[in-house]
């Protein structure tokens, strides 16, 4: 499948959930940020995708309607535990309304110039 193909793919409203978890596999971040992105992702794909190397997928975490706060918080710790994160990673976990109050509370004390 073309680079092209797989972003479309990727994106598609109505794409099989195996297909999903096969382009989250792909060596291209911004085909996995278009998987973690897209509404139709399964769950446990979702998990997998939250600790990505690539900044963008993680992003595109934080912005996905479908992420639960659990998924939220999971993602805060991990990008609170690297050495230097991510800003518009944790940015988009603040603007997520599914990321609990005593989340932001912490974004704001630790990263009070992000935010």
């Amino acid at each position: 499948m073309t680079y092209t193909n797989k972003l479309l793919v990727a994106t598609g409203t109505y794409i099989s959930k195996n297909i999903l978890r096969e382009l989250a596999k792909d060596a291209n971040y911004l085909i996995r940020a278009d998987v973690a992105n897209n509404p139709n992702t399964p769950d446990d794909v979702l998990w997998d995708l939250a600790m990505d190397k690539d900044g963008k997928v993680r992003q595109s975490i934080a912005r996905n309607p479908k992420s639960s706060s659990n998924l939220l918080i999971k993602l805060f710790e991990y990008e609170k535990n690297l050495k230097a994160p991510l800003v518009y990673v944790i940015e988009a976990l603040y603007n997520n309304d599914k990321l609990p109050s005593f989340a932001k509370k912490v974004i704001e004390t630790l990263y009070e110039n992000w935010v």
